[in-house]
């Protein structure tokens, strides 16, 4: 899994696909990417815990009046096109953790199954239809949906 601070300045000057020098400051350290890829590899299982609250954001407010990082900027791609937002909107709503239900935004997409057989994921993956920022991150979204995707047919056996 490749992450990085896309608030450092070097990072708007990056062109599609490529990647910091190893070792940049943006980049992560080994043990933090190692970190990262074990707490999103294990969401499924935080957003079953009933600790757990999690917040849709579907739609981000204008930004360009507030002074901040010229890296904030409104992903045009629609919610449930992006990758991890699907995934974890799936994931939530299955578990009954989503708390902003006042928003109707919020409400309108859990009002619709998004969940989806995982070949149709891999069908939308290579079709452009459903899209990660860091397209490392395909392969281990993919197998967190497929494992959220088995816990939902083992649970309608039950």
């Amino acid at each position: 899994m490749y992450q990085l601070d896309k608030t450092h300045p070097d990072v708007p000057r990056l062109k599609s696909g490529e990647r910091l020098r190893p070792g940049h400051p943006a980049g992560l350290t080994p043990p933090q990417a190692k970190s990262l890829k074990g707490a999103v590899a294990g969401i499924d299982v935080l957003f079953a815990s009933a600790v757990c609250e999690v917040i849709v954001l579907p739609t981000i407010h204008d930004l360009s009046d507030l002074r901040v990082s010229p890296t904030c900027t409104k992903n045009r791609r629609e919610y449930i096109s992006r990758g991890w937002c699907l995934v974890e909107l799936c994931i939530a709503k299955y578990f009954g953790r989503v708390v902003n239900t006042m928003l109707a935004k919020t409400r309108s997409l859990l009002g619709v199954d998004h969940a989806i057989q995982p070949e149709e994921f891999e069908r939308r993956l290579v079709l452009g239809d459903i899209v990660f920022t860091i397209a490392a991150d395909k392969i281990g979204a993919l197998v967190l949906y497929k494992r959220f995707h088995a816990t939902m047919g083992k649970d309608a056996l039950l």
